[in-house]
């Protein structure tokens, strides 16, 4: 069976392809027309990418799957609207929020302008095959668990909201989920948090990452703490969140929180955040261990009433890598997976798994073992873009040894290699490399490279073969998605990539995966002794990750990169 999974719900756009039980193409629109999120647009490249790479027309798809239930608006969703609207009072932001959904996703003329954006792509109607929906939370769990390849397990997914859900609890075993608690909007974990990214300077929706990058630079603040206890309560067997605080009542401020919010808080930030600057820093740990506790204890609270400790994590809360160290540091945690697409592009793929459920029809033990999922380009169709960039390059025989060197001596590389990396982390193929060893390592990049904020980590790829030797309680982690205590002996010696709380969110780099990213890292091991490399996200802040050559060629020439790595050539800048 083929399956195209589509996102088309305004922000973020993707299309994934599922072939005979496994996926094989995920790519995300905004890598194609290089505008982070692309919101707006309909994933037509994306689509297109997908279905050539296959050697596939779209009336080789047996189905469209999409990861939002459409159906449930119609009566559901109207229904929950109106209960809601007793409970609370709203205010007329929430309200108009509340029309649009239901106008919005009204299935017919939901699936009428998803057929009408395929036809303006070239497709014709008649080539166009059925379209399935799925419930939002449901995909996200199946993405949890099918690649987990645990029999059984716990899932939590969490997120802003599905169509109603905001938290979902599962009970997963065999191919058969059951949900145990379901808590639903207005009570949403993921409001709760972009309010608090909102309150810091930041953008929700895009910049959780920076609070939680921030959180570590602050302390325990039992004042802030106690008024958090207002928004944010933990009951038996879940959460409540005081919408008053959050998604209803007069927002003068801001759309993720109320005036009440700022009476009791204060002034939300404005302007380029100082780390040190006043109490948000304290207010942004307070907020992330808000999160953290209220995670652990659902799943501490699940595991007692389920005895089932394999513990599987997807939803857009589940990018927070710290909140997912916490939890593999529960006791009773035996073992942890965490979808690394866990935001709304994985939902394209949990779709699909839906559909082959539905349809009994089985999907491939490695149906997802990497995310190794997007283009590539061969050194032929490289040297012909390198041909006309007026940059200096040379082909090399031992590539992963001669950039090994490089690095070894300080210099900052650009790594671009093999298919792109699908989701937020860079994990080898569209890379910029350090020297870990290197204090000013995270300064240099920073500031000549990323152009982004100082206090912000960056990440270790380690070889799986050594992890032991400097990762506390250390464990398969491929995918950037879960932050480790680094081993207190080792911290010096790879201070670069080790966070100001002593934390690394790490990379375990595995030979059978990428061969070439792994032998690079080996190489740069022979020479220094250390099986560790810095690596971060191949874009500049505000942009998206480079896709194709000529996009890494624009981000090197406007950056302080050293030296830029495209399959087998070596690129400088011509002044060096």
């Amino acid at each position: 069976m083929r399956v195209l999974g589509l996102l088309n719900l305004n922000q973020d756009p993707v299309a994934s392809l599922m072939i005979g039980g496994k996926l094989v193409s995920l790519v995300e629109e905004e890598r194609f027309v290089r505008l982070k999120h692309a919101k707006g647009y309909f994933p037509k490249n994306a689509i297109e990418y997908c279905l050539s790479e296959s050697g596939l027309k779209l009336s080789h798809v047996d189905y469209i799957s999409i990861g939002w239930n459409v159906f449930a608006y119609e009566s559901k969703m109207k229904m929950h609207f109106e209960e809601t609207s007793m409970q609370f009072t709203k205010d007329k932001k929430s309200i108009n929020w509340e029309q649009n959904q239901l106008k919005k996703y009204n299935p017919k003329n939901f699936i009428l302008e998803l057929e009408r954006n395929l036809m303006k792509c070239g497709y014709n109607k008649e080539e166009i095959p059925p379209i399935r929906f799925f419930d939002h939370h449901y995909c996200h769990a199946l993405t949890a668990f099918i690649p987990s390849k645990f029999e059984k397990a716990i899932i939590i997914t969490i997120d802003g909201h599905g169509e109603e859900n905001s938290t979902v609890i599962w009970e997963a075993n065999g191919i058969k989920l059951s949900k145990l608690k379901e808590i639903n909007i207005p009570h949403s974990l993921g409001w709760f948090y972009g309010a608090a990214t909102r309150f810091c300077g930041f953008t929700p929706n895009d910049c959780e990452g920076k609070t939680m990058g921030l959180a570590p630079y602050g302390r325990p603040n039992e004042t802030i703490k106690e008024k958090i206890k207002k928004v944010l309560v933990l009951d038996n067997y879940g959460y409540k969140i005081n919408p008053e605080f959050l998604f209803y009542g007069n927002r003068s401020y801001a759309n993720e929180f109320s005036d009440s919010f700022v009476s009791l808080f204060g002034e939300p930030r404005t302007q380029n955040l100082d780390v040190f600057e006043k109490d948000y820093p304290d207010f942004a740990y307070e907020a992330q261990s808000a999160l953290e506790n209220t995670v652990s204890h659902l799943i501490k609270e699940t595991i007692l009433k389920t005895n089932i400790h394999n513990v599987c994590i997807a939803g857009g809360v589940a990018l927070n890598c710290k909140m997912n160290g916490v939890i593999a540091s529960i006791p009773e945690v035996e073992k942890l997976y965490v979808q690394p697409m866990s935001n709304d592009i994985g939902t394209t793929f949990g779709s699909s798994l839906a559909l082959h459920l539905v349809k009994n029809i089985p999907v491939q033990h490695d149906v997802m073992e990497h995310v190794y999922l997007g283009p590539e380009f061969s050194n032929k169709e490289i040297h012909n873009i390198l041909k006309n960039s007026n940059l200096n390059y040379q082909l090399c025989q031992d590539i992963e040894h001669e950039t090994a060197e490089l690095l070894a001596k300080g210099y900052v590389i650009g790594w671009f290699q093999g298919k792109m990396e699908a989701g937020q982390r860079a994990l080898g193929n569209r890379s910029i490399l350090g020297d870990p060893r290197c204090p000013e390592m995270k300064d240099i990049i920073n500031n000549k490279v990323k152009f982004r904020e100082p206090w912000r980590p960056f990440c270790p790829s380690i070889l799986e073969e050594y992890q032991d030797n400097y990762i506390e309680n250390a464990f398969y982690s491929p995918f950037m998605i879960i932050a480790f205590q680094v081993k207190p002996e080792k911290i010096s010696e790879i201070p670069s990539v080790v966070h100001i709380d002593n934390t690394a969110r790490i990379q375990s780099v595995r030979k059978s995966l990428n061969p070439r990213y792994w032998k690079l890292i080996d190489e740069f091991r022979k020479i220094t002794g250390t099986p560790v490399l810095l690596n971060t996200s191949f874009n500049v802040k505000g942009e998206p990750i480079v896709c194709k050559p000529k996009d890494a060629i624009d981000t090197f020439k406007k950056t302080e990169m050293d030296f830029l790595v495209l399959g087998d050539y070596i690129v400088n800048k011509k002044n060096r």
